[in-house]
């Protein structure tokens, strides 16, 4: 979904003759007549403050926010939040003023298909300009929506955003797209936070590419060595990432001796089946390769089972506060949950609570936050950074640790 229209900051909307030239006009020859414009014009005489513009932001009255805008404010959150409206209205490089844009020194796009990648499509929007704003140095940071993950659309969004000479490229795809976007003429700094080097097929990568995902191998083979030599019993969630966790269980290890893939209805149902299936719990382990709902209703089940488990195991997709409401804390003695979320800028950690991005417990966010800082290494003393995780062979480095819980929160066991 390129868009290639020509707008000014001034303002009305008019898409009249913009549908006049797509409907009416199937020609060849380049026709004379100017690029439709579109304008929003402020008509209000009175004067907006910071928080009246805030407050046009917070309800969703983005024309108002936009016709309202000083183009000479300092407020880099207001600024930002002008970016992020006029990426999301397809109208960023024409509308943007050039106060805003002239001598910025950070220009960083965003190439995500917003519908696949769901809920992260606004969280990992959120990061980045928390990260950005903690830093506080002049930015241009603009969203680039590919609609889906085809070679096509990649090809073409990218090739948007190098002929708009930026400078980096954060990339949330899903697996099967960034199979696609490895085969693509990387010529840009490009962080893929959401995909591990090892999930990549392509036995050439782009030396301009940099990878975030976490590496659930690592993790898996972490919790193995806490369950010791006691036979495993697994529950995979029916989604992509759950059978693909219980198959790289099932190649770490050779002591998985029950194995059942868990869909809403059967997450209900557990209670029903522990006479028969009881004896692969009772003194095992147990691993938990699904969501926190999930995960939530299998233990509070097992709990009642009278072969209890040995050990509750689960790699990063199960560190999540919710857990703490599921699942009782005398039946959360012996759940272990490995993560890699580390301690970082408390700073940066409430400026992004503030935008609505999670850094605490979200990994994806976790690693877009880490994405931004290794593309700006450059602009960064070594002691001023916010992360200590490093890159190695063009994949960030996690230190993968072990995490019990409390009452109210996890801690490092």
């Amino acid at each position: 979904m390129i868009q290639t229209f020509r707008f000014k900051l001034t303002a009305f909307i008019c898409f009249f003759a913009l549908f006049a030239l797509n409907t009416f006009a199937k020609s060849y020859i380049i026709s004379p007549l100017p690029l439709p414009q579109q304008e929003i014009i402020n008509i209000d005489t009175r004067k907006c403050s910071n928080s009246c513009l805030f407050d046009f932001f917070a309800k969703g009255q983005f024309f108002s926010f936009v016709a309202f805008f000083d183009p000479q404010t300092n407020n880099t959150q207001l600024r930002s939040k002008l970016s992020e409206v006029l990426s999301d209205l397809g109208i960023f490089h024409q509308m943007l003023p050039p106060t805003l844009q002239g001598n910025a020194k950070i220009k960083l796009a965003l190439l995500m298909p917003k519908k696949i990648i769901g809920r992260y499509s606004a969280s990992s929007i959120d990061t980045i300009l928390a990260y950005l704003m903690a830093r506080g140095n002049d930015f241009v940071f603009e969203i680039f929506d590919t609609g889906n993950e085809s070679a096509a659309n990649l090809r073409d969004t990218y090739a948007q955003i190098t002929q708009n000479d930026y400078d980096f490229v954060i990339a949330i795809l899903t697996e099967n797209g960034a199979q696609e976007f490895v085969n693509l003429n990387i010529s840009l700094p490009t962080y893929l936070p959401t995909i591990n080097k090892k999930q990549i097929k392509s036995s050439v990568i782009s030396k301009n590419l940099i990878f975030g995902g976490i590496d659930y191998e690592a993790q898996i083979e972490l919790l193995l060595s806490l369950a010791g030599g006691k036979s495993i019993a697994t529950y995979n969630d029916n989604s992509f990432i759950g059978r693909n966790l219980g198959k790289i269980l099932k190649n770490k290890s050779k002591r998985v001796i029950f194995e059942e893939v868990i869909d809403a209805k059967s997450a209900t149902t557990i209670t029903q089946k522990l006479g028969t299936y009881g004896r692969f719990i009772g003194g095992n382990a147990v691993f938990f390769n699904t969501p926190v709902v999930k995960t939530g209703l299998i233990a509070s089940q097992l709990a009642l089972s009278k072969q209890k488990p040995d050990k509750l195991l689960s790699t990063q997709i199960n560190f999540n506060p919710s857990l703490l409401l599921l699942i009782q804390k005398s039946e959360r003695k012996n759940l272990f949950i490995a993560n890699i979320i580390n301690n970082q800028n408390q700073h940066l950690v409430e400026y992004a609570s503030l935008l609505g991005g999670d850094l605490r417990y979200d990994w994806v966010n976790y690693s877009t936050a880490i994405g931004v800082e290794q593309l700006i290494a450059s602009q960064i003393a070594q002691n001023n950074r916010f992360f200590k995780e490093n890159v190695k062979d063009s994949q960030v480095e996690y230190i993968n640790k072990i995490f019990k819980s409390d009452t109210k929160n996890f801690y490092e066991y």
